[in-house]
């Protein structure tokens, strides 16, 4: 058997054989991890991979374990023990790789603790790729000087032996002492020399010292610069599919992810070069850290959110949008809507189970182990983030995912092998593996309790890798792709480099001081200075300069992400010897119809442009589609008489906005809050004095905040939420203050009430339902908002719709005017429709409410009849000459176009507005 090894051949490589034959049965290209597991299993030495991320939670065990308050890290472990294992843990490996074996070199406290740390009986360490290193060499000098009987008879080098680290470098010594024979890396020739011609030479003669060698511009090599990651995508999508020769061979180097180019590609029927294959923010994969977002005290609403509405959440879709639309209503957990969600989604569960045909103990038997599942996930205990969650629980939430993944995944019963559901689904299967691992790992660190930075550090390793991308990986094409420069080891025909530019990767710092490096090498310990790694890098990013045989091209775009790149390090050497091959903008070639681009001629056709869709004041449906409502509300009655359009979307074809948008912020969560409070209030007692009521307002705030308004609760917003506390009391000390000024006592909060009316249930549920001494009704609204101005000007120029409906409802036709206004909470002021009862200051002249009501209610008739004929008008949108433009009938209110959903639909605000 013959093994091919280099620094950076783990994954993928080029060439793929041995010999760059087409096949290479008995051969082996490998790197570091496959040289290890390779020769572990030749010599019976192979055991299960641990993931990296438990090795740390089992170190952080061992570093709790010595840690008597005077360590070196013994501050640090304390602020973020999770962050400091995992660096203390890569010392420790990086020296046992060197040839440490555990004993305390006498080099100081640093090491004395690391080895006390090695002795630990706190737990076990799993090995790591250098603990399987050492164990490969002590397995090797036990069986010397009888050589095993490896079955690899020769390993050539791909990087040099010098570059490698002393304990692989060892490794080799060992290999060649049990009869491998070791190839020096380009065996026959010199290290710098390069295998194409021309410019390609040049470029080789200047990596290898020769300061005078330039390239002449033959084209061999190509440098692309771009703006951005989407020009640069564009040309070279277009090269490459503009002369496909099979015979030809071209390897893409991804050192950047190739989103954008596969999206290209797909665009010109390409295949994907695929190196955005994996990610951790796949629908499934969020579950175990929304999951573990939402155990924390506060609620963090918006988790639970994206946790409901996830493609793959593990509450059904029908019970998950009852609660969605509970979080919408009152962002919390506890109130009254979550308690009435809790209903509905029994309810319809009920339902959907006796469609099935269960019924009796059966069904009640399934509902309660559902409700039980579904308390799980949205009503388990909750731990405050100082505090940090209890090991038990977190493992049991990780348990909860990894069994919902493994249920979710398995083939559903009754599939056929041949069906395509009837296999595994990889993507659930991942996400139950990453909840095993990361119960594990909770369980290993030896900590009672675990804060949500240690948390959140742990997630972030044990997701990291995220999972497959159904779109992302790489297709059959006529080009190999590599993600590494460093795994270009041999020759290819054109070499082109995707994101040639600075990989900013951060080379780990070398922590040990001069004297701790001689009591290291006094015990043969030799650990790798910086300045060997940074050697071993520089080599790998030669490869594809020196293996490109035809062309070379390399790709640099000047921001990716929109963030500005610097160049390659690479291209400072060789950016003097290209001072006759000026780089080709990317801009520039878009711009021309023909171009030649490294021996491929680009060809470029104008599209014809297209027009966007022009907004419509008027939409036309079939007479008779819109059936005249048999229920009306206030809300609905306004929205009609604004924009029949969004009145027919939201009323008549059920069109909602997404409720992850929905969840209410700013003056709408804090109207929501004040809301309940004072209705609350009110309703505990009604003839409240104003200190007595500003008091209680408080202590009411308190209380229903976390069911009502948990995101106030959210770190950072202490002062908004304070601000919030004394406004909302200083609005119920102002409010009752003029219900007592005025004499009144309040006959009701939230009061339903409705009434027939030419065929149609009028209805409405009035905030506050005062009364006069001699038992007339005065209607007020509650309203929390930045400004009152919007408001008063209803009043003033007789809109205020929602005030002359309540007024109909509770004073009758032949009634007298019912006297109604606006409650400003925020701004603790009444805007009154009538001078009495309230103080005539506070009075907004301008509304007649029972004209009101009139012209609104005719204006509903016409704008019906209108729905009935199929003319729905957009209100918001100018309507030119369109049918239907006579003068409208009854009161029209002004388009709610900045308050609308729909305006996306009929076109307010876009391009052709």
């Amino acid at each position: 058997m013959r093994v091919q090894f280099g620094w950076h051949l783990d994954g993928a490589h080029w060439p793929e054989t041995l010999d760059g034959a087409i096949h290479g049965l008995g051969d082996a290209v490998v790197g570091p991890e496959g040289l290890l597991g390779l020769l572990e299993s030749c010599l019976g030495l192979g055991r299960p991979d641990v993931p990296p991320v438990l090795r740390v939670a089992q170190f952080l065990a061992r570093l709790r374990a010595v840690d008597d308050g005077a360590r070196f890290f013994s501050a640090s472990l304390a602020a973020d023990g999770w962050a400091v294992a995992a660096l203390i843990l890569g010392w420790r490996d990086a020296l046992v790789e060197a040839g440490w074996s555990g004993e305390d070199p006498n080099g100081g406290e640093r090491l004395s603790t690391l080895a006390t740390a090695e002795r630990s009986a706190a737990g076990p360490l799993a090995p790591g790729r250098a603990d399987r290193l050492r164990a490969l060499l002590d397995e090797l000098a036990g069986l010397l000087p009888q050589p095993p009987a490896l079955p690899i008879s020769e390993l050539r080098l791909a990087t040099p032996a010098g570059l490698l680290p002393p304990g692989w470098r060892l490794l080799l010594e060992r290999l060649a002492g049990a009869g491998v024979r070791i190839l020096p890396c380009k065996e026959g020739g010199k290290e710098g020399d390069a295998l194409g011609d021309g410019d390609l030479a040049a470029l080789g003669r200047r990596l290898a010292g020769d300061r005078s060698a330039g390239a002449d511009g033959d084209g061999r090599v190509t440098v692309l610069e771009a703006d951005d990651e989407w020009m640069a995508a564009e040309v070279v999508a277009g090269w490459l599919a503009a002369r496909p020769d099979l015979n030809h061979q071209v390897v893409i180097v991804r050192d950047q992810r190739t989103t954008l180019l596969d999206e290209a590609c797909r665009r010109l029927g390409l295949p994907r070069a695929g190196g955005a294959g994996r990610s951790p923010w796949r629908g499934a994969a969020q579950v175990l850290p929304l999951a573990f977002a939402a155990l924390w005290e506060p609620l963090d609403a918006h988790r639970l959110m994206e946790l409901l509405t996830l493609p793959q959440s593990p509450i059904p879709s029908g019970v998950a949008e009852t609660f969605a639309d509970a979080l919408v209503e009152a962002p919390g957990i506890g109130g009254p809507a979550w308690q009435e969600a809790w209903r509905t989604a029994r309810e319809r569960r009920r339902g959907r189970l006796e469609a099935r045909g269960l019924s009796g103990k059966e069904l009640e038997r399934r509902l309660a182990a559902e409700e039980r599942d579904w308390r799980g996930w949205l009503d388990s205990a909750r731990f405050p983030e100082t505090e940090g969650v209890p090991v038990p629980a977190a493992v049991a939430l990780c348990g909860r995912v990894a069994a919902w993944a493994r249920g979710r995944a398995a083939p559903r019963p009754g599939t056929r092998p041949g069906n395509r559901d009837a296999g595994r689904d990889e993507m659930l299967d991942t996400v139950a593996d990453q909840a095993e691992t990361m119960a594990a790992v909770v369980a290993a660190c030896g900590m009672p309790r675990l804060s949500r930075p240690q948390l959140d550090r742990i997630l972030d390793m044990v997701i990291a890798d995220g999972v497959a991308m159904p779109a992302g990986g790489a297709e059959a094409a006529a080009w190999a792709t590599v993600d590494d420069p460093g795994q270009l080891w041999g020759p290819a025909g054109t070499v082109l480099w995707w994101g040639f530019v600075d990989p900013v990767a951060a080379q780990p710092a070398i922590p040990w001081s001069n004297a701790e490096r001689l009591a290291l090498a006094g015990v043969g310990c030799l650990p790798e200075p910086a300045g060997a790694r940074l050697a071993r890098e520089a080599w790998a990013w030669r490869l594809p300069l020196l293996n490109a045989v035809d062309r070379l091209i390399l790709v640099r775009p000047r921001r990716i992400a929109g963030e500005v790149t610097a160049a390659h390090p690479l291209w400072h050497e060789i950016e003097p010897a290209l001072a006759r091959c000026p780089p080709l903008s990317a801009s520039a070639a878009l711009a021309v119809d023909r171009l030649t681009l490294a021996g491929r001629t680009l060809v470029r056709k104008e599209m014809e442009p297209g027009a966007p869709p022009l907004p419509r004041a008027r939409w036309g449906i079939p007479a008779g589609a819109v059936a005249v409502p048999d229920r009306l509300s206030a809300t609905s009655l306004e929205r009609l008489l604004g924009c029949p359009f969004a009145w027919v979307l939201h009323h008549v074809a059920g069109i909602r906005p997404g409720v992850l948008r929905a969840i209410p912020d700013g003056s709408r969560l804090l109207g929501s809050l004040a809301h309940a409070v004072l209705v609350e209030l009110l309703t505990e007692r009604p003839d409240w004095t104003p200190e007595a009521a500003a008091a209680r307002a408080a202590a009411l705030f308190d209380r229903l905040l976390p069911a009502l308004a948990a995101p106030l609760l959210r770190p950072g917003l202490g002062l908004e939420m304070e601000r919030a506390r004394v406004g909302v009391a200083e609005a119920a000390r102002r409010l009752v203050a003029l219900i007592v000024e005025a004499g009144l006592r309040v006959r009701g909060c939230e009061v339903a009430v409705e009434t027939e009316l030419d065929g149609v249930t009028l209805e409405g549920r009035i905030d506050l339902l005062l009364e006069t001494a001699a038992g007339a009704p005065v209607v007020l609204d509650l309203k929390w908002s930045g400004s009152d101005k919007r408001r008063r000007q209803e009043i003033a120029e007789g809109r205020a719709v929602q005030l002359a409906v309540y007024g109909r409802l509770v004073g009758g036709e032949m009634g007298p005017a019912v006297p109604a206004g606006y409650m400003m909470l925020a701004q603790q002021r009444l805007l009154a429709c009538a001078p009495a009862p309230f103080p005539p200051h506070l009075h907004v002249p301008g509304s007649d409410l029972p004209a009101v009501w009139r012209a609104a209610w005719s204006g509903r008739l016409a704008a019906l009849e209108r729905l009935a004929d199929g003319d729905i008008r957009a209100a918001g949108i100018p309507d030119g000459d369109g049918p239907g433009s006579d003068e409208p009938v009854g009161l029209t209110l002004e388009p709610p176009c900045n308050f609308c959903g729909y305006g996306r639909l009929c076109g307010v605000g876009s391009v052709g507005a």
